[in-house]
């Protein structure tokens, strides 16, 4: 059995920095053991990898958003509302996700798109439909072998902006 660690609320950025690389490590594994042909891959593997390491992405960010900015707790499931708040309480450290925001034409249709994308992106990997039952409007693809590189670069973004933020 293994007990939780109590955080105290000074210590909470960590609770969600060790929350991230948790999520992290287990998307690597599943990621490694779908590319090794261990566990048989297919997209909807695939999404649950993703979704883990989306979820590490905004679980680091928050972290560091309460690291940089104590008693700043916002309920936000956009990463690049997070991403804003994180390059503002530092702007030295460069940090692009694989989930981050894509660069669209500034048309207003491209920026509504843009916009609606990164506010659903966490439902869109968690479920089939949106709230409202249609089904996503976009193709979807999973490759292990590709999405393992992305894997390896959020990690090491993960431990360099750590030991600049958790110190």
């Amino acid at each position: 059995m293994h007990l939780a660690h109590k955080y105290s609320a000074t210590e909470m950025p960590h609770h969600f920095r060790d929350l991230a690389f948790a999520y992290l490590e287990s998307s690597e594994r599943l990621c490694r053991d779908m590319e090794s042909g261990a566990w048989a891959a297919d997209y909807h593997k695939g999404q649950v990898t993703m979704l883990l390491a989306f979820h590490a992405t905004e679980l680091f960010l928050k972290g560091c958003i309460r690291a940089g900015s104590p008693g700043q707790a916002k309920n936000l499931h956009s990463l690049g509302e997070l991403l804003e708040e994180f390059s503002a309480l530092f702007p030295k450290l460069h940090f692009e996700p694989p989930f981050g925001p894509e660069p669209v034409r500034a048309d207003p249709e491209s920026i509504a798109w843009a916009l609606r994308t990164d506010a659903t992106l966490h439902q869109q990997l968690r479920y089939p439909t949106d709230t409202s039952g249609k089904p996503w409007n976009a193709e979807r693809s999973f490759s292990a072998d590709s999405f393992l590189r992305e894997l390896e670069g959020l990690r090491s973004d993960f431990v360099r902006i750590s030991s600049a933020v958790f110190t």
